[in-house]
């Protein structure tokens, strides 16, 4: 990844597997694979500075419109107040997996894996259209 080449990574940990991709930019997509939840994989894509969160098939926040949680990170890479605690939760922190357990290879980026999805809502936006 340092050469700026697209990965496709494929990451095993004791709570699942991990597929991680990554183009020559900033633009990145993780699908995390969790057993027994209502939400089997876990999809997350970082578009320049903005992150989304969603269910693969399904929604995470079920009644809901918004398919998809959405932050913004500023100039700096800092995390807004709004995405707190529930942007941790959905980014893992791979840096004590032993190197056996990842598996890079080139790939060549498929656009729609890094598109912005529909549905998607700020926790703002979700506050607001609450009864």
């Amino acid at each position: 990844m340092a050469l700026g080449v697209p990965v496709q990574c494929n990451i095993t940990t004791s709570s699942g597997t991990v597929k991680f991709y990554k183009d020559s930019g900033t633009d990145m997509r993780t699908e995390m694979s969790v057993s027994g939840a209502p939400c089997p994989v876990i999809v997350s894509i970082v578009i320049g500075n903005t992150y989304y969160v969603g269910c693969e098939q399904g929604t995470l926040m079920p009644g809901s419109s918004c398919q998809w949680l959405t932050f913004s990170t500023n100039e700096t890479g800092a995390a807004n107040p709004e995405a707190g605690a529930i942007t941790s939760a959905y980014s893992p922190d791979y840096s004590s997996i032993p190197a056996a357990q990842i598996s890079c290879i080139p790939w060549v980026p498929d656009p729609s894996m890094l598109q912005a999805p529909a549905n998607a809502c700020s926790l703002q936006d979700m506050m607001n259209t609450q009864p």
